[in-house]
C-alpha cells in the first residue's frame, strides 16, 4: 500500500467541508473549514441555465436508463453492497430530458460533513457543469484515526466496503437515469478527495478522470489504466499537509508516463495551476497550489473542476 509522507493516520480522519462540519480530534490544531464568502465560486459560477444540446454519443455509450423518466431535484435512494444497505442521493437536471444522455459526477464529502444538499450548495460543481446527473453518497460512521472519541463517517480506504458502494450505486443511477457511460467523474473534498483517488486507481475502467479538493491520494499498490486527473492543495493546509498533494502529483505523473518535472502555466487555467505538458492529450494532468486558504474549497475549483470535465466528449 502506497504511504505519503504525512500519514494515513492524519489523513483517514480529516474534516468534511465548509458547511457546518467539526474537523476530527486528531486534527484539533487544523481551523474548521468555512465558506468563503459563503458560497464559494459564487462569482465566477453562476448557475447554467442553458438547456444541453442533442447527445452525439454512440449508442454503445447509453445507459439503461436511457428513455425513462425522471423528477428533477434531489432524490434519496439506498442500495445494498457488501451486505450493507447504503444512502445516496441523486441530483436529476431540471429540465432534464431522458433521451439527452448526461454526465455522472459522484461527489464524495468530507470526514463528519455528510448531508448532501449541504455539500451541493458547497460544492457547487452543479452551478458550473449543469450537463450532469449528480451523486451523493453517505460514509459509514467509522472509528477516528487514533482510536479516540466518537465513531465518524468517512470513507474507507483500507477495505472494499465503499468500493463496492461505488459499484453499487454506479449501477443504480445507469439504470434509472440516462447516461454517458463513458463520462463517469469522482470528485471530493478532504477525506472524500481521499477516496476519489483510490477510485482512480482500483475503477479506472469505470471513470473518464477525476478531480479533487484538498485530499491526496491513491493508498493502494493496484491501479489500473493511464488516468486524467485534477487536484488542488493549500501550501497553509494544516489538516493534510501540502506535501502529500506533491508526491500525489508525482504519482500520477508517472503513472500517466508524463515525467515528473514537466509542469507549466497555461492561459486557461486559472493562475494557480499548472499542467503536466508531457501528458499524452488524452489523460491531461492539472495541479494547482493556492496559499493562504487552508483546509477549504479555492473560490476558482468549482469552475475549473466543471471545465475539467465538460473536456472529455
Amino acid at each position: 500500500m502506497r504511504s505519503f509522507a504525512f500519514g494515513l493516520l492524519i489523513l483517514v480522519g480529516c474534516s468534511g467541508s465548509g458547511s457546518g462540519s467539526v474537523p476530527d480530534s486528531t486534527l484539533a490544531s487544523a481551523p474548521a473549514p468555512t465558506e468563503p464568502g459563503g458560497d464559494p465560486g459564487a462569482s465566477t459560477t453562476p448557475p447554467s441555465t442553458s438547456q444541453p444540446g442533442p447527445s452525439t454519443d454512440p449508442a454503445t455509450r447509453r445507459s439503461a436508463g436511457c428513455g425513462k423518466t425522471a423528477a428533477a431535484g434531489l432524490v434519496a435512494k439506498t442500495v445494498t453492497a457488501a451486505g450493507k444497505s447504503r444512502t445516496f442521493t441523486v441530483s436529476i437536471p431540471e429540465r432534464y430530458d431522458a433521451t439527452h444522455a448526461y454526465a455522472l459526477v459522484v461527489v464524495h464529502h468530507g470526514a463528519g460533513d455528510t448531508d448532501a444538499a449541504s455539500m451541493r450548495d458547497w460544492f457547487v460543481e452543479e452551478k458550473a457543469f449543469a450537463d450532469a446527473v449528480y451523486v451523493y453518497p453517505q460514509a459509514l460512521p467509522r472509528t477516528r484515526a487514533d482510536g479516540s472519541g466518537d465513531d465518524i463517517p468517512r470513507w474507507d480506504l483500507e477495505g472494499n466496503e465503499d468500493l463496492a458502494f461505488f459499484d453499487a450505486l454506479v449501477a443504480d443511477v445507469l439504470a434509472s437515469s440516462c447516461v454517458d457511460t463513458k463520462r463517469v467523474f469522482a470528485s471530493g473534498f478532504s477525506s472524500g478527495g481521499n477516496f476519489a483517488q483510490q477510485l482512480g486507481c482500483l475503477r479506472a475502467s469505470t471513470l473518464r478522470a477525476f478531480a479533487t479538493v484538498a485530499g491526496p491520494g491513491p493508498f493502494t499498490d493496484k491501479c489500473g489504466g493511464p488516468m486524467p486527473v485534477w487536484m488542488t492543495h493549500d501550501v497553509d493546509d494544516d489538516a493534510l499537509p501540502v506535501e502529500g498533494a506533491r508526491e500525489s502529483r508525482d504519482f500520477w505523473a508517472a503513472h500517466d508516463s508524463c515525467g515528473t518535472t514537466q509542469w507549466s502555466k497555461a492561459t486557461m487555467l486559472p493562475s494557480e495551476c499548472t499542467t503536466n505538458t508531457g501528458c499524452p492529450a488524452t489523460t491531461p494532468i492539472v495541479y494547482c497550489e493556492t496559499k493562504g486558504i487552508g483546509h477549504d474549497m479555492p473560490s476558482f475549483a468549482p469552475k475549473a473542476m466543471a471545465a475539467f470535465f465538460d473536456s472529455f466528449r
